[in-house]
């Protein structure tokens, strides 16, 4: 049994199994969620391959991407790890949801969750989203959860604007008081 990472009003979020590999293929493999990826739908292969590298860096950093669980059911991912970004590490907030669970708040509450998890018990000072400038969902978001824009930045190959959500004055923009 899996014990959760963190819980919300709504959601459990825990960490992955390699169970969890084939109920990804429905989310990772969707064109619509995949859309502003840069690195596309993936493959069967690649699900196995993105929920190790998950469970890896759970195991090596304490932290990472966790399953988003709804009422019973495992309805996207949402988590911090690190990426190079402009030739540093930085940690970076990543998240996607099946689409049929767009649109009511879902994403919001896991990753306000994540970022106050983040810098409150985790002590990580700076969190990072990296967005495609068209995805005007994510970019709605970041400013929800009060990240700031930054710059514009290539990664892999892709214009990405990049948000930041620093230090614990910034977790008065979730609503949370520590």
């Amino acid at each position: 049994m899996t014990i959760p990472v963190l819980t919300t009003e709504r959601l459990l979020l825990r960490q992955f199994t390699m169970d969890d590999a084939s109920a990804m293929e429905g989310l990772l493999g969707d064109e619509d969620v995949m859309r502003y990826s840069v690195i596309g739908r993936l493959s069967e292969e690649r699900f196995s391959n993105h929920v190790r590298q998950w469970i890896d860096h759970y195991e090596t950093h304490g932290f990472g991407i966790w399953a988003v669980m709804f009422e019973g059911d495992m309805i996207g991912f949402c988590g911090v790890d690190w990426k190079t970004v402009d030739e540093k590490e930085q940690i970076q907030i990543s998240y996607r949801f099946n689409k049929a669970y767009w649109g009511k708040g879902l994403a919001y509450e896991a990753a306000s969750a994540v970022c106050h998890y983040a810098m409150d018990t985790l002590k990580i000072p700076a969190i990072i989203a990296l967005i495609d400038p068209e995805n005007d969902r994510s970019l709605a978001l970041a400013k929800k959860l009060g990240m700031k824009f930054s710059h514009d930045t290539m990664y892999l190959g892709h214009v990405r604007s990049i948000y930041r959500l620093e230090g614990e004055g910034s977790l008065r923009c979730l609503g949370i008081s520590n």
